[in-house]
Formats: structure tokens, sequence, C-alpha cells
């Protein structure tokens, strides 16, 4: 219906991956939802930095 209307479609609370499949071929638009478990603050920061060195590393290896 909310695509007759020409209107957006959110689906909030999406907590699996089976959930999620069935909103797109529902055509929802935009979804979000709690997938993985909350980090800490220590832990989120040691997930970044290693995400920098990542990308760090491909670049040097790309550039060399």
């Amino acid at each position: 219906m909310a695509s007759n209307l020409s209107l957006k479609t959110v689906a909030e609370g999406i907590e699996d991956q089976d959930t999620a499949q069935l909103l797109i071929e529902m055509g929802c638009d935009y979804a979000q939802g709690y997938r993985s478990k909350p980090v800490t603050k220590e832990e989120f920061q040691r997930i970044i930095l290693k995400e920098k060195m990542s990308v760090a590393n491909k670049l040097f290896i790309l550039s060399s």
C-alpha cells in the first residue's frame, strides 16, 4: 500500500537474516535492527584501529 501511495517504508527491529530477507522480498525500502551484541568503548576502538590498519596495509600493497 505504501508504494502505491509513493511512500517509503522503514522496518525497525530486524533481528535476523530471515526477517531481513522477507522484508527485501516485500519491497521494504529501509530497515534497521539489532543484528549483533553491543560492544564496549574499548572494544569499538580496537575494531576501528584494526580496520584502519587493514585499509592502510591494502593501500601500501596497491601503491607498491
